[in-house]
């Protein structure tokens, strides 16, 4: 089971970055568009508060795709896009 270990906190381009535990035992850094907070999660503008709140309801769902992501591509910060929830 994947879960969240730090995080999310807003880059300077107003992604999230979030570190998660994954099933294996590791931590890994991921680094989400906030497009997807946009499209997926409900966000309704770039602010801080807002952002997090997306964050927030989606967690579950996000986690998921970030442990998917992980077993593709295991190499340094792993960026999660809209495509990853198509």
């Amino acid at each position: 089971m994947t879960t969240l270990v730090a995080g999310p906190s807003l880059t300077a381009s107003g992604d999230l970055s979030f570190t998660a535990g994954l099933a294996d035992g590791r931590k890994q850094q991921f680094q989400m568009s906030k497009a997807v907070l946009y499209e997926y999660f409900g966000a309704k503008d770039g602010s801080a508060t807002e952002l997090i709140c997306a964050f927030g309801y989606g967690v579950d769902r996000i986690l998921d795709v970030a442990e998917s992501k992980h077993c593709r591509d295991t190499d340094g910060l792993i960026l999660i896009e809209c495509s990853d929830f198509q």
